[in-house]
């Protein structure tokens, strides 16, 4: 059976932008310094699978 981690998007990958904290363009749109490195990791070392989510209602 295969491993999958749902994380959250939302101020765990990406930076939330004041003043709405809401990711409604692509130019708001900044990720967490090592995030990729830290995602490809879990993959390769703990065989995951990563899926990202989020409840938020912008993209």
């Amino acid at each position: 059976m295969k491993k999958v981690l749902f994380i959250d998007r939302d101020g765990t990958l990406i930076k939330e932008a004041p003043p709405t904290y809401q990711i409604d363009h692509f130019d708001k749109l900044v990720f967490f310094p090592g995030v990729f490195q830290s995602l490809s990791r879990i993959v390769k070392e703990f065989d995951f699978e990563v899926a990202m989510v989020s409840n938020q209602d912008g993209f």
